[in-house]
């Protein structure tokens, strides 16, 4: 739409009550049409009450042209050089505004696809390589981080994200919108403009293009919107012979002949183009809805028996409310070209936003605030270049011939003057003292940019500059992160656009994928060389799907650290350093956070590599993986345990062994006390000779048992080994 003009309210307010203009007596109300469209004159409704928004666009207009450096208006240029002034600007805005926009690009992190169960985790990683591929091919960040500087000049920016029509490049597309093309309900109250009525978008096109895009309507485009008249000439309605068009067309004159918008606010007959009218609506719709165990809510289908089934088994929650229903509507100035649901029932356009005035709603960025310091410094330079160039004479009027060519020799650094030869004896030219004030305008200068820091909280450390010699790094970075706590409502306006313009990508994603079955995606590397394949909408025998991402639980999340290279950097430096201060025993527990942080190549084979060898790492996010190493971990402890208690029983037979040894010695020692005879010590070494046998008898068969049980032990050795080597292969084969 136009652009609202003082004035342009009290040129509408009084138009005809006839009844043929909408603004009249006639209520048509807002209830949606049968296919749950609102009307031409609903419609309408709304595009006459954009020009009743805050005038908040004129002062964006100023606002960017102080940023480009377009400081001085045209009367203050052709007043300045009329008084000699030197038209100087020092751009001061631009370099502040470069900082804010660079702290994204240092700041800023990547957008990824998390699941929120475990069911969901093989559905949403098989996603996300869809989404981070849609991101890089689309993007994405780099029109995000424009976005974000257009919002933080003037308060607002806009970002669609939509599917490309031209079916030769990629499927998806993010771009950057023109904020003087985009229009919001500005009744809308809630910062980020979620509660607006409606969206409007105007775009000027050619014929040609118009007539490509809605080609039903190619005549409509070619007779009415651009045949008939040229030049200054209008049509005479009443004298058209209407026989001429289709009925269709007849009723888009009427509509015309009715329209409340100037005719150059919406065609160019010269250049052959027109302005189409793009308007995002919605319209409450009461809904009957199923709220499932898992959490999920359906729509009641009522012809549907497992919806009916599962209502009366208490399987699942009815829920009555009332939702929105988004539309889409085209308009050629009055001519309705179209009007549909939107697939996804969310707008495609998704703005940032600075900051908003709190009386009416209108958007403002950081120039706002700085524009009264930067005009007052250029004032002061200029001023100040002005006194120290600037001179001023006495001259008599007899003194010389011509005082205009006087005047011009003197502005000049070597001037020649020739004084009149029968000028009075006291007459003459002299130059006065002036006062000099420089110093008082130098001052002056030094608050001026104090005052760019104290309007906008961005400290000179922000933006790379200190401004006291000597001052610690602690102090540099305090006053950096009192500037990151100024910025805080804007960044988190910054990201929960990119967050929801990342629903938006993916959301297009999931609906070209729903229908497709058994849908393969490669993941990153994997240990044994070869890529992860992962299946989505993977259909089973009985007809259900696995990994079926319409079901999925995932949420499009932002990373926890910046993604910036320079952050990386510094990151794996730190974490070096510490690592390296630690003890040795501590060193390798961090051996895997240092090697995640480095981001090599093969990181995720060291990982697996040191996870299998020393037992720390992170536990994987597969849980296939995480119950295949769980089972490797159960089995490893059972044969500890049975090892451990074959030790037990080795430990307590040689102690048996030592008892019966010292028992034997002790009988030995008694019996051979009390032989004093031959005879009793005849018996007495026979007594021995049946010990020492059944000694002998013993020992034998504590070894035999002391190697049983070594065998036992290698057995099970080799056995724990073996099911290690099992279990490895098999998630190998898993993964593969």
């Amino acid at each position: 739409m136009a652009m609202h003009t003082p004035g342009s309210a009290d040129r509408y307010a009084d138009r005809d009550s006839r009844g043929t203009d909408f603004l009249g007596p006639v209520d048509y109300g807002l209830d949606p049409q049968h296919d749950g469209s609102f009307s031409r004159e609903q419609l309408w409704r709304f595009m006459w009450e954009m020009r009743m928004e805050p005038d908040w666009r004129s002062e964006a207009e100023v606002e960017m042209a102080f940023y480009d450096g377009d400081q001085l208006s045209t009367d203050m240029l052709r007043k300045m050089k009329e008084l000699g002034f030197a038209p100087i600007v020092m751009n001061m805005i631009a370099p502040t505004i470069d900082s804010v926009a660079g702290w994204e690009t240092i700041a800023r992190a990547d957008l990824m696809c998390r699941p929120e169960t475990d069911d969901s985790y093989h559905a949403a990683m098989g996603l996300n390589v869809k989404f981070k591929e849609a991101l890089r091919m689309t993007r994405f960040n780099t029109h995000v981080g424009h976005q974000f500087k257009t919002a933080v000049k003037i308060g607002v920016c806009w970002l669609e994200v939509s599917r490309n029509p031209d079916p030769f490049e990629y499927p998806y597309r993010a771009r950057i919108v023109p904020w003087r093309e985009m229009h919001v309900d500005y009744r809308s109250r809630d910062p980020d403009y979620s509660d607006a009525r409606y969206i409007h978008r105007q775009r000027w096109f050619d014929r040609d293009e118009l007539a490509h895009h809605f080609p039903r309507h190619r005549r409509l485009i070619e007779d009415i919107a651009f045949g008939g008249y040229a030049d200054g000439w209008s049509l005479n309605w009443d004298g058209m012979n209407r026989t001429d068009f289709a009925d269709d067309l007849a009723h888009s004159l009427e509509q015309e002949k009715r329209f409340t918008l100037e005719e150059d606010e919406w065609r160019q007959q010269n250049r052959g183009r027109a302005a189409l009218s793009e308007i995002l609506y919605w319209v409450p719709r009461a809904v009957e809805c199923l709220r499932l165990r898992d959490g999920r809510v359906v729509e009641i289908d009522r012809n549907s028996e497992l919806h009916l089934m599962a209502l009366r088994r208490g399987m699942a929650q009815y829920v009555p409310g009332v939702t929105k229903d988004w539309r889409q509507a085209f308009y050629l100035g009055p001519h309705r070209l179209g009007d549909r649901k939107l697939k996804l029932n969310r707008p495609h356009y998704v703005p940032i936003v600075a900051f908003r005035k709190d009386n009416d709603g209108a958007p403002y960025g950081f120039i706002r605030r700085m524009m009264s310091a930067q005009e007052a410094y250029n004032a002061r330079q200029t001023r100040m270049i002005y006194d120290t160039t600037s001179r001023k004479y006495k001259v008599d009027d007899d003194a010389v011939d011509d005082h205009a060519k006087t005047a011009r020799e003197l502005n000049k650094v070597n001037s020649y003057i020739v004084m009149r030869g029968d000028r009075r004896a006291e007459s003459g030219l002299d130059q006065l003292n002036t006062l000099d004030t420089t110093p008082v305008t130098q001052l002056l200068m030094q608050e001026n940019k104090q005052n760019f820091r104290d309007v906008t909280g961005l400290h000179p450390e922000f933006m790379g500059r200190t401004m006291e010699a000597g001052r610690s790094g602690v102090a540099i970075e305090t006053l950096i992160e009192q500037t990151s706590q100024v910025l805080g409502p804007v960044v988190d306006s910054y990201r929960e656009g990119k967050r929801k313009a990342g629903e938006l990508l993916l959301g297009l994603i999931i609906d070209d994928l729903k229908e497709m079955d058994d849908y393969a995606v490669e993941t990153d590397e994997r240990s044994d060389g070869k890529r992860r394949t992962i299946v989505l909408n993977a259909r089973r025998n009985d007809g259900t799907r696995d990994n079926d991402i319409m079901i999925a639980k995932m949420e499009v999340a932002l990373g926890e650290a910046p993604s910036s290279v320079t952050f990386l950097q510094q990151k794996l430096q730190s974490l070096v350093e510490i690592v390296k201060a630690m003890p040795d025993q501590l060193q390798a527990v961090m051996t895997d956070l240092v090697v995640r942080a480095a981001a090599l190549p093969d990181g995720e084979e060291m990982l697996e590599r040191i996870r299998a060898l020393t037992g720390y790492g992170p536990e994987p996010k597969d849980p296939e993986e995480r119950a295949a190493l769980q089972q490797q971990r159960e089995q490893a402890a059972a044969l500890e345990e049975r090892l451990n208690e074959l030790q037990i029983m080795v430990q307590e037979a040689e102690v048996a062994a030592k008892e019966a040894r010292a028992a034997h010695d002790r009988a030995r020692a008694v019996k051979t006390a009390g032989a004093d005879t031959d005879l009793t010590e005849a018996k007495s070494i026979n007594e021995l000779a049946k010990v020492d046998v059944t000694r002998d008898e013993q020992d034998r068969k504590d070894r035999e048992t002391s190697g049983k049980l070594i065998a036992d032990a290698a057995r099970l050795e080799k056995e724990r080994n073996t099911d290690v080597a099992r279990a490895q292969a098999a998630s190998k084969r898993s993964d593969t």
